[in-house]
């Protein structure tokens, strides 16, 4: 039956909603490979361009018996629905993937993806490093896709931190994408983690696979962390399945007048946990928080060159300016002060001191 899933999901257009309509109605007398176009139709109530498809995909062993021979010669392991040992979070969700590929170790327990921005700034790396840490010494496994960015930035710091991390990829094993993160993949495999994909072993990135991609990242995990996400964005595409999913969702703040934060603030007001600290994750899940590591914020001491510099208002230029502070830098210790209520901008958007 499983060989009979692999070759199903190989056939172009005949997704998971078609393998699990056929497997709901197949008692494993019916020989898929045996019946007509009409019988396929009539037996598992699909048009007749989909019986078509599966009939003539069926004809064609070569494809199966290609991708077995891929799978073996490169030491891929695979699961389908029907395994035992296939995610039972993953197999919860509507219309799960049929088929999953994977390198490294899929066996998770507590598990929480954490999705956001490629234009990532030093902010979101901090925000990282705080967090995944406490999360892998409170027995954490990490899910994300595998881009650039948040997602990078959260399998390093687990692999840092020699924690459990599985990359969801957009491309089939053999294709990897991106090309720059083979070394973190390989990576992630040597710490117990995992690269996972549900598409076939040469699938190229095609935009269309990340949707399926995001779905899975979600599916894996008992909630989704969102730390820096545009409004529109593949991250809030994420945080919309896990609450399809009923799984929490999480959003980290950030700075007002960043664009990377508007997704972030959005969920947050539509109802997602506010995160300043581990202790707001696994409150939600009724978990006991054991800090085992301090965490040393960089706040400015009250005769820090930022606050002298917003004596009078200031945009954010006219700070790296004054202070000499990079970019990056100047917006994690300007988010600092106003989370302390020291500075403030105002409507100009300019940042001046408080009236304390």
């Amino acid at each position: 039956m499983n060989n009979l899933i692999l070759h199903l999901s190989l056939i172009e257009n005949i997704g998971p909603t078609t393998i699990n309509k056929i497997l709901l109605k197949n008692d494993n007398e019916i020989n898929l490979y045996d019946l007509s176009i009409s019988e396929i139709q009539r037996i598992f109530g699909l048009t007749f361009e989909k019986a078509n498809l599966i009939f003539s995909g069926l004809k064609q062993k070569d494809f199966l018996e290609k991708e077995l021979n891929l799978i073996e010669k490169n030491k891929i392991k695979n699961l389908t629905i029907l395994d035992s040992a296939y995610p039972k979070l993953l197999k919860e969700i509507e219309v799960p993937p049929a088929v999953l590929y994977y390198q490294g170790n899929l066996n998770l327990e507590d598990s929480l993806s954490i999705v956001g921005s490629r234009a990532a700034t030093g902010y979101g790396q901090r925000v990282i490093k705080n967090l995944i840490p406490e999360l892998v010494s409170n027995n954490w496994s990490i899910i994300s896709g595998g881009a650039l960015g948040i997602d990078s930035f959260a399998h390093q710091e687990t692999v840092n931190s020699k924690g459990k991390t599985v990359a969801v990829l957009g491309s089939g094993l053999l294709n990897i994408y991106p090309k720059q993160n083979q070394n973190l993949f390989e990576k992630i495999i040597e710490f117990d983690g995992a690269i996972v994909s549900p598409f076939n072993l040469n699938m190229e990135p095609m935009p269309g696979n990340f949707p399926a991609r995001n779905r899975i990242v979600s599916g894996l995990s008992r909630g989704t962390l969102v730390i820096q996400a545009a409004k529109k964005s593949g991250a809030l595409i994420t945080a919309k399945y896990a609450l399809d999913q009923g799984r929490e969702v999480f959003a980290v703040p950030g700075l007002m007048d960043d664009p990377l934060s508007e997704g972030c603030h959005y969920l947050i007001k539509n109802g997602a946990k506010l995160v300043a600290s581990v202790e707001d994750i696994l409150q939600e899940f009724d978990i006991t928080y054991n800090q085992t590591t301090i965490y040393q914020a960089a706040v400015p001491k009250e005769n820090h060159p930022i606050l002298d510099a917003c004596f009078q208002p200031s945009s954010i230029e006219d700070l790296h300016h004054i202070t000499g502070i990079e970019i990056d830098l100047l917006q994690i210790q300007l988010f600092d002060l106003q989370i302390e209520g020291k500075i403030k901008q105002n409507f100009a958007g300019l940042w001046e001191r408080s009236l304390v």
